[in-house]
């Protein structure tokens, strides 16, 4: 996941190329940078938006890498009976031990199909990603790479000036941190063995963050002078449209 930088686009364009893929392969649809600055350039120069623009490209491009690596054909990777979503499916369900085969479906905004999942299940899933050592020797090399990968690549995840991006780069290796749609968050903490899944019930990410944060405090994962450092990346300021300071994001220490 990424905003639409120039280094995640070219990143993205690298890792296609790599694969013998082009942009034309990604079948995750296009809208506009979600970084403000490079959307506005892109109108400036008269640069249409494309499938590269799209904040899920990288993970579509991890799509299309194991359906080259496996042999399988790659029109339809985002269908449900495609053999790549089937074992997206199974990973997920391997790793939370949820049942997914009566949970509610539905089309992520990416094209992709997903499933109702127990929040507790994901909290499990991400807690064995933090301590991955019964899962067998394969699927633990990967977890570890993935957490090694996303604490030396922090703005990969979500952009500069992102909270996930920002949270990541103060942690390190210390806590996985990954934001999802509709208010949801999750964390693997591999020094504590514990993993967090957060949903805001109204789908407000800025609550997300909030609550995450609070989580992260109280588990002795992030100290005061990251809180601070956090903050003044991350304003918590609210501020009407005239710029006057109106309140403040932040979450009730009621635990």
């Amino acid at each position: 996941s990424h905003n639409g930088e120039p280094a995640h686009v070219e990143c993205v364009s690298r890792w296609l190329e790599a694969i013998g893929c082009t942009v034309a392969d990604l079948e995750c649809g296009c809208h506009p940078p979600m970084h403000a600055e490079s959307a506005a350039a892109l109108i400036a120069a008269g640069i249409p938006f494309s499938p590269l623009h799209n904040n899920c490209s990288g993970k579509h491009a991890g799509f299309l890498s194991v359906a080259r690596h496996q042999g399988i054909p790659l029109p339809g990777y985002i269908n449900e009976q495609h053999p790549v979503q089937q074992q997206v499916c199974e990973a997920v369900e391997a790793m939370s031990r949820a049942a997914l085969a009566h949970m509610p479906r539905g089309i992520d905004g990416c094209g992709i199909p997903v499933f109702g999942a127990p929040l507790r299940g994901i909290a499990y899933a991400m807690a064995r990603l933090a301590a991955p050592d019964a899962l067998g020797a394969d699927r633990a090399a990967a977890c570890r790479r993935i957490v090694k990968a996303c604490a030396n690549n922090p703005l990969m995840l979500s952009g500069s000036g992102a909270f996930n991006s920002v949270v990541l780069a103060e942690t390190g290796e210390t806590c996985l941190l990954k934001g999802g749609a509709e208010g949801y968050y999750t964390a693997a903490l591999p020094e504590k063995g514990l993993g967090v899944a957060i949903k805001i019930d109204d789908g407000a990410g800025r609550a997300a963050e909030a609550a995450v944060l609070a989580v992260l405090i109280r588990l002795g994962v992030i100290d005061d002078a990251q809180k601070t450092r956090i903050e003044a990346a991350c304003s918590p300021e609210v501020r009407n449209w005239a710029g006057r300071l109106v309140g403040f994001i932040r979450s009730t220490p009621a635990f």
